[in-house]
């Protein structure tokens, strides 16, 4: 097969591969990642020194973070330390994160 095919036959899938993740509501975003980030990813353990340089090794860092912070949102709501008509109140959900202990008992914003 010649380049020409060749480079016809990836865009063909690539084109493809477009037309699936449109149909499914997938969006593909990109990230700018400075080295800083991923030294901090291998001293976190979030990934692996010799993966530095591999890009899906760092989308899976991202994936994990975004199903963390899903999780972490979808616990507090679950506990009550989300007020149910504001759930993506991320103000609240670091305070009941970092102050290490949740304050559940003053849904109405007061404490």
């Amino acid at each position: 097969m010649s380049h020409t095919g060749t480079s016809a036959n990836a865009a063909a899938q690539r084109a493809r591969r477009y037309r699936d993740r449109k149909k499914e509501g997938t969006r593909c975003i990109q990230f700018r990642v400075s080295s800083a980030t991923i030294d901090l990813f291998v001293r976190l353990g979030l990934l692996e020194p010799h993966a530095r340089h591999d890009r899906r090794s760092i989308e899976g860092v991202f994936y994990g973070l975004a199903n963390v912070g899903l999780a972490a949102r979808d616990v507090l709501s679950q506990l009550g330390a989300l007020r149910p008509d504001r759930p993506d109140d991320y103000a609240r959900m670091m305070d009941a994160l970092y102050s290490g202990c949740l304050h559940w008992q003053h849904l109405d914003g007061r404490r």
